[in-house]
């Protein structure tokens, strides 16, 4: 009876709306997913993709995920105090936990151990077992490098150490690789280990040795001469190599002053001085075929007639046709600004002062001074001098050469000597050989005294200059008289007697040289064109000069090939090669055929030298040239700083005559 009323309050209630579909205890408004039993609110969420825990996310904190261990340095281990449970790891996150030190990539457990200060390893102990230790080195002077020979094994420096071995003396503080290097003292202070006395590391020691600049690796005695750049790069205290150097033909001159047929221009060439004031030298050409003298421009270039081009013509219109067989520079005779020059000939008894300024056409009748003597047999005016100042009255002085003259003996010979301050001061006019200041006669017969005549410079130092007189016959001398000169001498009143070998023909050709090696005193050099049967040779005597000297005497002497005749003539050059001393010319007209040779050599020259190792050789055109029979230095003639040389070559271009000018070069 009791179940009837059960029964009928089940049939009074009927079902609900909601349901629990998936039999998890919550009815689907409760549950977030009905149709999945292990997804409710308060579920256990685990890794399946479903938000068990109805929290509205997913696989959060699952009870059955890994747990996953941060690794911020990347080094495959993960830092145990940094973790989670995932069901998947998150960037950067590892399923190790033995990571010490989870900041540094070279700290994990097993990595190699590095002197770096850390417990690479993390076995808790920092730097121990090192594969590689590093090196220190005590430092005993302070100066932060230590010295090599202490080296110790480590990680970290103790006291007094340093990770460096660079001090090359750990007892000086002040010597180190950061020190300041202080040269030629013989203390490498910068420890370069260097040479001391060599600055430019170039291998070349300054400071007395031999590189002239130590600051420039590139000038040293091995560098190559680079010409016009103002820099003596080779150390040979000069322009070696520049300018007039090598071997040269005539056709490599910078000018080239041709006289017309038969003239024999170049017969005699020399340096005029400035006879127009223009502050530069001119050139003096003799042309004794013409009987004319050419003053010519140095700053010409190229082929230049002497009849055309010439600034000045000097001729005689008493009849001299071969006047300009000798000319000379004479200097500024008169003392008015203008240098003079000289004309000689060969026979007539005649010999002019010109007077600057020169210009156009002149006669040399009317232009200074005709000299002349009671002979015309006397060939009194075969050659020409300037000789400086041999007074000191501070003006130029000149010399007249008679070589035939018989005064003395048959051809004794005689020089007559004219001082700027005597009867030259009257100005011009005509002047007899027998009233100059000085003569000096031949000492014997057939000597030929005045055969060739020159300045000596100051050979003994007195601030004079002295007087260069040479024989032409077969007693093979050569004289001179230290200035100031008056009055008749002899041959026996010579200061230095200069004497050659038998028959070599020395004193034919003399001339001043200059000061060679820079001593204060001049030189003079002696040709002698028959030595060795032609070959020929030409001696240099430095200064101070003073008695009887030989030949083998000199302080150089200068040897031709066979039958050359090098020394036919001989000249001073001035300072060609830059060195500060002077150079030297020697002819050889006779080389090469006749085409002829002029050496240039080297002031600093000494002992026996053949010419065939002159720092230049110059050689005629081919023919009969006789190239080098007539030389010069003639000072700076172009204006550019640098001494130029003149050669004549009279015979060339079928006697016409030919004149060549080189032109120096410098650093």
């Amino acid at each position: 009876m009791l179940a009837l009323p059960l029964l009928f309050l089940a049939a009074c209630n009927p079902t609900p709306d909601v349901e629990d579909a998936d039999g998890d205890g919550f009815v689907s408004t409760e549950d977030c997913d009905d149709a999945s039993a292990s997804v409710f609110p308060g579920g256990e969420e685990v890794c399946d993709g479903l938000d068990n825990d109805c929290d509205g996310e997913i696989d959060e904190t699952p009870t059955d995920g890994a747990r996953w261990y941060a690794d911020a340095d990347a080094d495959g281990y993960g830092d145990p105090l940094s973790s989670q449970r995932a069901c998947a790891p998150g960037a950067g996150e590892v399923t190790d936990a033995t990571d010490c030190d989870d900041t540094q990539p070279t700290v994990f457990p097993g990595a190699e151990e590095v002197c770096d200060g850390l417990d690479n390893d993390c076995d808790n102990i920092v730097d121990e077992d090192i594969n590689e230790p590093l090196t220190f080195y005590a430092d005993a002077d302070g100066d932060g490098y230590g010295d090599p020979d202490t080296a110790v094994l480590g990680c970290m420096p103790t006291s007094g150490m340093v990770d460096n071995d660079d001090d090359c003396d750990d007892s000086d503080v002040l010597t180190s690789p950061g020190a300041t290097e202080t040269w030629y003292d013989g203390h490498d202070a910068d420890c370069a280990g260097d040479n001391d006395f060599d600055a430019d590391a170039d291998g070349f020691d300054g400071d007395g040795g031999d590189d002239c600049d130590d600051t420039d690796p590139a000038t040293n005695p091995d560098a190559t001469e680079i010409c016009s750049d103002g820099i003596d790069n080779d150390c040979d205290g000069g322009a070696g190599g520049c300018g007039v150097s090598g071997s040269l033909a005539a056709a490599d001159a910078d000018a080239t002053f041709s006289g017309s047929v038969q003239s024999y221009a170049g017969f005699a060439v020399d340096g005029a001085g400035d006879t127009n004031g223009d502050g530069i030298s001119e050139l003096l050409i003799g042309s004794s075929g013409a009987g004319a003298t050419y003053i010519a421009d140095g700053t010409d270039t190229g082929a230049i007639n002497l009849s055309t081009g010439a600034l000045a013509t000097l001729s005689s219109s008493s009849g001299y046709s071969n006047a300009g067989s000798s000319v000379a520079g004479a200097g500024d005779v008169d003392g008015d600004g203008f240098d003079d020059v000289l004309v000689g000939t060969s026979y007539g008894g005649a010999a002019y002062l010109a007077y600057g300024p020169l210009s156009s056409s002149l006669d040399l009748e009317d232009t200074g001074w005709v000299f002349s003597n009671d002979t015309t047999a006397d060939y009194a005016s075969f050659l020409v001098a300037g000789l400086g100042d041999i007074d000191g009255d501070g003006l130029a002085d000149i010399a007249i050469g008679s070589p035939y003259s018989s005064y003395s003996g048959s051809y004794a010979g005689a020089v007559f000597i004219a001082l700027g301050s005597g009867e030259l001061a009257a100005g011009g006019g005509e002047l007899n050989l027998d009233d100059t200041e000085a003569v000096i006669y031949g000492g014997q017969q057939a000597q030929y005294l005045g055969f060739s005549l020159d300045s000596a410079g100051d050979v003994n130092g007195d601030g004079l200059d002295d007087v260069l007189v040479g024989a032409g016959g077969q007693s093979a001398q050569s004289y001179i008289f230290h200035g100031p000169l008056t009055g008749a001498l002899d041959i026996l009143d010579a200061d230095v007697r200069l004497t050659g070998t038998s028959s070599s023909f020395a004193g034919r050709a003399v001339s001043g040289a200059g000061d060679t090696n820079r001593d204060g005193y001049d030189d003079v050099i002696i040709g002698a064109y028959y030595s060795g049967a032609g070959a020929g040779a030409a001696y240099l005597f430095r200064g101070p000069l003073t008695g009887a000297l030989n030949v083998l005497d000199a302080d150089a002497q200068l040897t031709g090939i066979s039958t050359s005749y090098a020394g036919y003539a001989v000249s001073g050059a001035g300072d060609i090669d830059g060195d500060g001393g002077s150079d030297l010319l020697v002819g050889a007209p006779y080389a090469s055929a006749y085409a002829g040779k002029a050496y240039l050599v080297s002031g600093t020259v000494s002992g026996i030298v053949s010419l065939i190792d002159a720092a230049a050789i110059i050689t005629g055109d081919s023919g009969y040239s006789w190239m080098g029979a007539a030389l010069a230095g003639p000072g700076d003639v172009t204006g550019d700083g640098y001494n130029d040389l003149l050669i004549g070559a009279p015979y060339a271009s079928a006697y016409a005559g030919k004149s060549y000018l080189f032109h120096g070069g410098g650093l």
